[in-house]
């Protein structure tokens, strides 16, 4: 099983996780898939930007702007305006691929 970038597990372990806390399988039955090469930074980065994500009763919300800025100031990094619009899709995607029935 290929790790996960972030260190955190395998991608197995992520599909587990998704299947405790939803009660589906994740989207496909199967593992999340990987990015071109070029484009892992963005996917490990909208990962670790995801550990700020809140959630409620209604359900997961999006990846809020204050919890972007603060991780992109923890890292000093400078998100060039299609890498926000890139994470920001990642995010949508996600929220509407976690919301399906």
């Amino acid at each position: 099983m290929k790790p996960l970038p972030d260190g955190s597990g395998t991608n197995q372990d992520a599909y587990d996780s998704i299947k405790r806390q939803t009660g589906r399988e994740p989207p496909e039955a199967r593992p999340p898939c990987e990015p071109p090469e070029p484009l892992n930074y963005l996917w490990r980065w909208f990962w670790e930007m995801n550990r700020g994500r809140t959630s409620s009763p209604a359900g997961l919300g999006a990846i809020p702007n204050a919890e972007i800025l603060a991780w992109a100031q923890l890292r000093n990094v400078s998100l060039h305006n299609w890498e926000l619009r890139t994470v920001m899709s990642l995010d949508a995607t996600f929220l509407r691929v976690m919301g399906e029935k």
